[in-house]
């Protein structure tokens, strides 16, 4: 670009750091610049040249060179703005912000310029990795405001990589070896992010309580987080506490179960897991979901631990769903199950449904299956009845013959001959 001659040397200095500041700029002399800093930092013209040109000339300046940033400082004071402090946000290290609190002009607008989001800082500061930074505001007193104090804790409780680091000189600013109510929120944040060690120091405080952490916020984290799970249960001693029933109806089938054997559970007996299922509704849920393979595997889990199936009420609701829902054959494999063996037998069947067989059969069969329920002989001494057959006005014969089940028509026939009354 063509300079004239009648430019005086402040607006050609002020020219020339323009170019070298621009991002289109390929190729230039790197010596200029503390040349220009040097003879020109002091005056008033040649910041105003830069001023007329661009918004902010910090903007360029500071995150171009840190040491002529040095130089204008002391002559021309960095005046936060939002579009300053979001290009510090995007810096992929603290350099430009470790330099900017060194600046005691700017230092003092810390942490109270209405552009300056703590949060969005902190949480820079912590995947900057940057312990200087946190040192540095730490001594300049930024922290003895406690609102902003808990403001820094709660960005290191959500940084599980780097929190730890830097979360204690801060916490001792304003808090004891005593858990308090502002610590929930650290502890929400610790066990959301899996921030083991900062939930460690946290658990490990007098009176420290994970239940004054929301229910409904632990049930949540420890349904979807393996790892916190495992951290609760091997801290069981510290965190174990009394849930209400109501409170473990919304843990995952596999969840309570797991928790239930690692005595996370206070006073638990299998009592009171075969209540909590019951209320719950597991069994039933799981029978309707029968056809997923998934399913029959949890159903499978739960029955060997349950020492009863409920009130006689919800003992014909779970046989109601198992003549809806079940073959005959998953009906025989139930009865492998010691609780299923005891309460579940044909006077409860015929009270829930009594054509209980026709539903079963339409569900799936094969010889062998109907050939067990003919000799099977229930807990209380009951067998298969020609009644149980002929219900409904025949209805098993009549499905038979319309659904052209030749071995099926085969079996009645042949039971009803055995079993003539």
């Amino acid at each position: 670009m063509y300079i004239s001659c009648h430019k005086s040397s402040c607006e050609l200095a002020a020219w020339t750091l323009i170019t070298r500041l621009s991002p289109t700029c390929m190729s230039f002399d790197m010596k200029v610049l503390p040349l220009i800093a040097d003879r020109y930092c002091r005056s008033n013209d040649f910041w105003n040249c830069l001023l007329s040109r661009m918004t902010d000339p910090y903007e360029q300046i500071l995150f171009s060179s840190l040491d002529d940033a040095h130089v204008y400082e002391p002559y021309h004071p960095i005046e936060l703005t939002l579009s300053f402090m979001q290009k510090i946000y995007r810096q992929q290290n603290d350099n430009v912000m470790w330099t900017l609190l060194h600046f005691p002009n700017v230092a003092c607008q810390f942490p109270n310029s209405p552009y300056c989001d703590l949060d969005c800082l902190f949480a820079n500061v912590f995947q900057w990795r940057s312990k200087r930074v946190a040192k540095c505001m730490l001594d300049l007193g930024w922290f003895e405001n406690k609102q902003t104090a808990d403001r820094f804790l709660q960005a290191a409780a959500a940084n599980s990589q780097n929190g730890w680091s830097m979360f204690l000189d801060v916490y001792k600013y304003h808090y004891s070896t005593v858990f308090c109510k502002d610590h929930t929120i650290l502890l929400r944040q610790a066990m959301k992010n899996e921030n083991f060690q900062i939930l460690d120091f946290l658990i490990s405080l007098k009176g420290a309580k994970i239940h004054s952490v929301d229910i409904a916020d632990v049930v949540h984290d420890v349904n979807s987080r393996p790892r916190l799970r495992a951290w609760i249960i091997r801290n069981k001693h510290r965190v174990a506490t009394k849930y209400k029933v109501d409170d473990l109806k919304r843990f995952r089938c596999a969840v309570l179960l797991q928790f239930f054997d690692n005595g996370v559970f206070r006073a638990s007996t299998p009592d009171t897991l075969t209540n909590i299922i019951i209320a719950r509704g597991d069994i039933d849920a799981l029978i309707q979901k029968t056809p997923d393979g998934f399913s029959m595997v949890e159903l499978f889990v739960l029955l060997p631990r349950m020492t009863h199936l409920g009130t006689q009420q919800q003992l014909q609701t779970t046989a109601r769903r198992m003549c809806a829902y079940l073959s005959l054959y998953t009906l025989k494999t139930l009865f492998d199950f010691p609780v299923i063996k005891r309460y579940l037998t044909f006077t409860v069947l015929r009270n829930a449904r009594p054509d209980f067989l026709l539903l079963l059969v339409r569900n799936g069969f094969t010889v062998e299956d109907l050939d067990w329920i003919a000799a099977f002989c229930d807990n209380e001494q009951q067998m298969l009845s020609a009644k149980d057959i002929d219900e409904n006005n025949n209805a098993l014969l009549r499905f038979a013959h319309e659904q052209n089940k030749i071995e099926l028509q085969k079996w009645i026939l042949t039971f009803l001959t055995q079993h003539q009354i």
